[in-house]
């Protein structure tokens, strides 16, 4: 299961890497568009040569960032290749893209299937019941035991007939009772006895940490999927802000750079909303860790 997760968590960080190269390479052919109208506009002495500098220096700022993204992008890829145990130079198509899907599991649901499935519960509930089964031997070390042997024979004494077979049984009836051990039984139980307190110590523990733990990633989980709901208002009012921009410069009422800055506020709203989308998946992951299965398929 854990190795599932592992697997999921590297792919879900490459669709990020490709969607974060999508997203600057978009911001690169803004600030090019700015960079070129910014420069005719310097020429027919519009605007300031200190204008065509600073869109320049944006220019070149977003041909780094491109450039970052896109070395995170192979190197996560390769390392995807590496885990896979294919070669860097094959060919990998990424059909899924990471999208939101309401989390429906409760709470309560979850700690529920959690005291069941999660290995570290389940190991310390079975060392309660080793505890257990050890007083128990422990125990019945100075009972008496009753032992009981008994024999049947059949031997052919003449030749074949049946008259002829001498028949012949034994039985033996024997006990132990210890009745002196210098205390040990007495104290291999208190020792059991302790054992099994401990043992039962453990799995409470082991079981309120994985509430606190479960409680926390799954406000973790719905922290991030109410975030990644409003996030849509966000988004149409940046694009609304774009327009506005775009047509105010037409009217010669704001500077192109505005457009840029507008432009640019979008393509970070994305850059976040991918950001969440990621986190959310993660967060998702990480609890179904926590409760030993996949917490996707709980209702």
């Amino acid at each position: 299961m854990g190795f599932v997760f592992d697997a999921r968590n590297l792919y879900y960080t490459v669709l990020l890497r490709l969607a974060q190269l999508g997203v600057q390479k978009k911001k690169l052919v803004s600030a090019q568009e700015v960079e070129r109208i910014t420069r005719a506009l310097v020429n027919a002495g519009r605007l300031a040569p200190i204008e065509l500098n600073r869109t320049e220096i944006r220019l070149h700022n977003q041909e780094r960032s491109l450039q970052n993204a896109r070395v995170s992008y192979w190197q996560t890829l390769n390392e995807a290749k590496d885990r896979v145990g294919v070669s860097r130079d094959t060919v990998v198509v990424f059909t899924s893209t990471l999208t939101y899907t309401s989390f429906q599991a409760g709470l309560e649901k979850l700690i529920d299937y959690a005291y069941i499935h999660q290995p570290s519960i389940r190991t310390a509930r079975r060392n309660v019941e080793l505890s257990q089964i050890g007083l128990r031997e422990a125990e019945e070390v100075n009972n008496a035991r009753f032992n009981v042997t008994s024999t049947l024979g059949l031997a052919d004494t003449t030749g074949g007939t049946v008259a002829d077979l001498q028949k012949s049984w034994s039985a033996q009836i024997g006990m132990v009772w210890p009745f002196f051990d210098s205390r040990k039984t007495y104290y291999t139980v208190l020792a059991n006895k302790e054992n099994l307190s401990i043992s039962r110590l453990q799995l409470q523990s082991a079981e309120r940490s994985t509430q606190v733990q479960i409680s926390n990633s799954y406000v973790d989980v719905k922290r991030t999927e109410e975030q990644i709901m409003g996030f849509d208002a966000n988004r149409n009012q940046a694009q609304e802000n774009v327009r506005i921009v775009k047509a105010r410069f037409s009217q010669g009422l704001d500077k192109l750079i505005e457009i840029f800055f507008a432009e640019d506020q979008l393509r970070d709203i994305e850059l976040e909303y991918l950001n969440l989308l990621f986190v959310y998946s993660q967060s998702v992951d990480a609890l179904s860790r926590l409760v030993g299965g996949d917490s996707r398929r709980l209702k």
